[in-house]
């Protein structure tokens, strides 16, 4: 079973969160054949929390988990504190492969949809 996991930061904005919540509903409907499991985790200031939901869907069964890390740039969120909760996971869960993406900004998709973006 494979599962994706898009995290963002998380907001005191509910309405933050929720747009976040519905950008994944959007993704899965677009992906949704590749995976079995398709859910959203946040760092800080919402809920569900990463570890959370991966523990969540390694319950459900998954043994592949790619993370997609929705932030713009390499800070510590993307350098460390992604992996470190991803470590964890994988000592506590060794028989499931775990993969991290490249953050949302270092995309080439990115640079189109900006390009894109000041072109209108």
């Amino acid at each position: 079973m494979k599962a994706l996991i898009l995290v963002a930061h998380g907001s005191r904005q509910k309405e933050a969160n929720d747009d976040f919540q519905t950008l994944v509903a959007a993704v899965a409907a677009r992906v949704g054949h590749g995976f079995d499991l398709v859910r959203h985790g946040f760092l800080e200031m919402a809920e569900p929390e990463l570890s959370a939901v991966i523990r969540e869907v390694v319950e459900q069964g998954a043994l592949s988990v790619k993370i997609v890390p929705y932030f713009l740039g390499p800070g510590s969120h993307v350098s460390r504190d992604i992996p470190a909760l991803v470590t964890a996971a994988e000592e506590v869960h060794p028989q499931v492969r775990f993969v991290v993406t490249s953050h949302l900004g270092a995309s080439e998709e990115m640079l189109e949809a900006l390009a894109a973006l000041a072109a209108h």
